[in-house]
């Protein structure tokens, strides 16, 4: 084998070269197209990662904390959403960084398919992305000079001329030259169909139901951050006269420290804490109900302020 000027691995010239059978795809092929859109991918997928990311920083997430249902909706969005541009990433990694492929690749997932297919146990299964390039090599009449219908045939046919060529028969010699440059297209084609292959799997993945949850989780993510905070009530900040209707039950009222028996009774009070909706409130004694100092709840009752 011999090394480029862009470092790829190209086949030698000659009979001597073939005794390696690694035949692998020149640099320049068409996979840079492939490539270049995989990185295309690559880039808008951590776009929308750093921008989930700011969102999570900007968004206020600790203003969530009191209203629960919109947290949780938040953190599954956010979860859901980095989950697929991670797998966005990391298949479009296999595409821009495509392993090298051999003919012995390509020999030992059809010599091991064959044995599984008679019922040999195996030490690891066929590489089934190596059978699928196999199988679209032999549906390619073209990649296969006749009268070989497989790879296997025309490597073999290879291999006879190259034993011959090295024994110095010219006809070995012309037959090797003839069959080598149908290896190194095939070689090349392998390559440009795992590349091909993987950048379909990708493309199905984002159009297909990844997809949906990306746009849907950021969808989620973004209102769920970006809601107004509801306006909470004013807290009370001094003093303020107070009339208490006690419409709970006796048994909430017994809860606040209250005797059962001021159920129904409007007690006059002073609010001196909490806020307008919910003031802690102490009151004055009636007859059926003793002086107290309690939060005015909606299961114990209603406070109104009184205007000044």
């Amino acid at each position: 084998m011999s090394t480029d000027t862009n470092g790829a691995e190209t086949p030698q010239s000659g009979a001597a070269a073939a005794s390696s059978s690694t035949f692998v795809i020149p640099a320049g092929d068409e996979t840079a197209t492939i490539r270049a859109a995989a990185q295309w991918l690559v880039v808008a997928a951590g776009a929308v990662g750093a921008v989930l990311v700011a969102g999570l920083q900007l968004g206020a997430i600790g203003a969530l904390v009191k209203r629960w249902p919109l947290l949780v909706i938040a953190t599954i969005a956010f979860v859901a959403a980095l989950a697929v541009v991670g797998w966005i990433i990391r298949t479009a990694s296999a595409v821009l960084v495509i392993r090298r492929v051999t003919l012995n690749d390509l020999l030992r997932a059809r010599t091991a398919q064959q044995a599984r297919e008679t019922g040999i146990t195996l030490a690891s299964e066929p590489d089934e992305e190596m059978l699928r390039i196999d199988l679209d090599i032999s549906s390619n009449r073209w990649l296969l000079p006749p009268p070989h219908q497989s790879l296997s045939a025309l490597y073999g046919a290879y291999r006879a001329a190259v034993d011959d060529a090295l024994k110095g028969d010219a006809k070995g010699v012309a037959r090797e030259a003839m069959l080598r440059p149908y290896l190194v297209e095939i070689a090349s084609f392998a390559r440009t169909e795992l590349a091909r292959a993987r950048y379909q799997d990708l493309s199905a993945g984002i159009t297909g139901w990844r997809g949906w949850i990306l746009i849907v989780s950021i969808i989620a993510f973004a209102v769920a951050v970006g809601l107004p905070k509801p306006d909470e009530p004013p807290h009370i900040s001094g003093p303020v006269a107070t009339t208490v209707v006690l419409t709970g039950l006796p048994q909430k009222l017994h809860a606040a420290g209250l005797d059962e028996s001021c159920a129904g009774v409007t007690l006059i009070g002073t609010a001196v804490d909490g806020t307008l909706t919910e003031p802690v409130v102490v009151t004055q004694r009636t007859p059926t109900c003793q002086a107290a100092r309690f939060t005015v709840t909606k299961d114990i009752g209603l406070a109104i302020p009184k205007p000044k």
